[in-house]
């Protein structure tokens, strides 16, 4: 029974009309009305000295990878 109720063109075809309709009527994206948004404010920290931000990257980075291992020898040399 619910087989042949999904088989019927008026209940398949109206999603889709009704979804066409729809993609008519999506209003256009508007800026917020504070400014330019450039990658500077896309991001929560500044980036203008670039050896600086690499370096903290580096470190940021580093001592997360390095931390596992960290612990790992700690677990081992202790006693």
């Amino acid at each position: 029974m619910l087989s042949v109720i999904s088989r019927a063109p008026g209940i398949r075809s109206r999603p889709l009309a009704w979804s066409r309709a729809r993609a008519l009527h999506v209003s256009p994206v508007r800026s917020s009305g504070h400014g330019a948004y450039t990658t500077e404010h896309a991001v929560p920290f500044s980036f203008k000295n670039r050896p600086l931000f690499a370096t903290k990257i580096v470190v940021f980075l580093g001592f997360g990878f390095a931390l596992p291992f960290i612990a790992g020898v700690y677990h081992i040399n202790k006693k």
